[in-house]
């Protein structure tokens, strides 16, 4: 599962989600950043803390939203604006984290939808790929360029996209990506999987011909 945070507030339940290693982009970066994370990416759900912050989210996905608020009035006009779920502070970690799981299902429609390429099947949920009945021993930042990819299967991603699922909004350089792809191809070579350069655009991936 992957989200992304959009909120300035909420540290505590954002870190705790981190520590059940749950994949968690942007608290550190601006809206106008984080929008751009969310046209690049297909996030599982999206986390939101303002009201004003929610109707521009709202309106370049369709991805889940849940929202933190500080009143039931608050949340009530969140939900009647967008907001796929809410909770309210103090919240509860326990049914925050299960909210969360049961909004990604609702959102997907299965508990655990795979994107196939070539001979490798990639489990979104799970967060694995497995090739020829065996799971692929990838890093975790190996994992997520390889993600990157497959949802934009067939289509050019460029550097900056990478960049921004591997780091955020770090103007991390072009040759660290680089050598992310170089790993993956390796480890992609016997699954049919290939991942071509376009040059001076970024990369592609593709079933193996």
């Amino acid at each position: 599962m992957r989200l992304l945070s959009v909120c300035d507030n909420f540290g505590t339940e954002i870190s705790y989600l981190r520590s059940l290693r749950i994949d968690i982009d942007g608290d550190k970066a601006g809206i106008e950043e984080n929008l751009e994370l969310i046209k690049s990416f297909p996030y599982d759900a999206i986390i939101c803390d303002k009201f004003e912050w929610l109707l521009r989210i709202r309106s370049v996905t369709h991805s889940p939203i849940m929202m933190f608020c500080y009143s039931d009035n608050w949340l009530i006009k969140a939900l009647s604006k967008g907001a796929d779920d809410g909770l309210v502070h103090p919240i509860n970690l326990d049914l925050l984290t299960a909210r969360l799981h049961a909004l990604v299902r609702r959102s997907i429609g299965s508990p655990n939808p795979v994107i196939e390429i070539g001979g490798a099947r990639f489990h979104t949920v799970d967060r694995v790929i497995r090739c020829q009945d065996r799971i692929l021993n990838l890093s975790f930042n190996e994992y997520n360029v390889a993600e990157t990819l497959a949802y934009h299967a067939g289509k050019v991603v460029s550097h900056e996209v990478i960049r921004n699922r591997l780091y955020g909004c770090d103007d991390s350089r072009d040759d660290v990506v680089r050598i992310w792809i170089c790993k993956l191809r390796k480890k992609l070579l016997d699954c049919g999987v290939c991942i071509r350069t376009v040059r001076q655009r970024g990369y592609m991936m593709e079933g193996a011909k």
